[in-house]
């Protein structure tokens, strides 16, 4: 008898030690993995146009909100993030438009006509670079007065942290003088330049180079003028938007629509939908941007309703702190 209760102890003992802990991991594990994937405990928001509307996604809960009633197509920020800039695109009067976090424009600036260019905030939130209105690329203060005019049509440009103009013609990458008197040559590349985007820290600069191979995400450092691919796919890469520590990237993927034309109504038609993907900006090796390992490659996810969900993007993204 007294064997038979020294048994049934043993495996009473066996049962709570042993299976109950395996039990739970097999229930933990799912619930670790949904969470990384909202998204990979990477936090900040992340601001692009969809098909209705302006969303902002935060990136640590993956809920996702109509920002804006309309899309601004083209966005930027200030590096606070306190201040929205965009383009209210129009026939007759567009304008750029600064926004504060209230969603209520601060500045209007009219313009002659619609640009092919983002508009972009210098780093101390005062000055606004934009390109292609009327063949020029021009510098505008809040009081909605050109500062200088570059007098050369580009649409590829972003600030350095001390105030200089970094921007592409082609296959050309130049650097202009906080004065905006002179610029040099920067670097040759192998291919045409898109979408220049100066890391947070101001020490690397990513963006797209297409080539025959088509368009993928590159990182030149700007110190050391070390040169890294970092995404390569099957379709394109586009838009590289750095996260607010300077450690990844938020970049569209797909084919980009062709021309992004207004109807009479003054609203833009909508352009193909691009998926949103993150890589590791410092990963060794080049992603496909066909597999996801949540550390240095994964697909931007929301929850809708509960349920888990792709981003469809029209646009740039753009990612800030909060």
């Amino acid at each position: 008898m007294g064997r038979k209760v020294l048994i049934g102890a043993l495996a009473l003992v066996f049962l709570a030690t042993g299976c109950g802990p395996i039990k739970n991991k097999k229930e933990e594990k799912p619930e670790e993995v949904v969470t990384a994937g909202f998204n990979s405990g990477l936090s900040g928001a992340i601001y692009f146009d969809n098909k209705e509307s302006y969303q902002r996604l935060d990136m640590h809960s993956g809920l996702s909100e109509n920002f804006l009633a309309s899309g601004p197509k083209m966005t930027s920020a200030s590096i606070g993030g306190d201040r929205f800039v965009t383009v209210k695109r129009s026939r007759s009067y567009p304008e750029i438009l600064i926004m504060g976090r209230n969603k209520e424009p601060v500045t209007r600036i009219a313009i002659p006509e619609n640009p092919d260019g983002t508009p972009k905030l210098s780093r101390n939130g005062e000055l606004i670079l934009i390109g292609g209105i009327a063949g020029d690329t021009k510098v505008y203060n809040l009081n909605g007065q050109v500062v200088t005019n570059l007098r050369t049509n580009v649409s590829s440009y972003d600030w350095l942290p001390d105030g200089r103009v970094i921007f592409s013609r082609f296959g050309t990458i130049y650097i202009m003088d906080a004065d905006f008197k002179t610029f040099k040559v920067y670097r040759q590349m192998a291919g045409t330049v898109s979408s220049l985007a100066v890391s947070p820290d101001g020490a690397n600069l990513a963006f797209g180079m297409k080539s025959g191979s088509g368009s993928h995400i590159w990182i030149l450092n700007l110190s050391s003028e070390t040169l890294r691919q970092i995404t390569t796919s099957k379709s394109e890469e586009h838009f590289p938007a750095w996260s607010p520590s300077a450690t990844h990237l938020v970049l569209a993927k797909g084919k980009l629509a062709a021309i992004d034309l207004i109807d009479n109504d003054n609203r833009t038609k909508p352009q193909n939908c691009l998926e949103l993907w993150v890589v590791n900006a410092h990963a060794s090796t080049i992603s496909d941007l066909t597999s996801e390992d949540l550390a240095n490659t994964f697909l931007v996810k929301q929850s809708v309703e509960g349920q888990t969900s792709e981003t469809c993007a029209t646009s740039a993204p753009l990612w800030l702190s909060q």
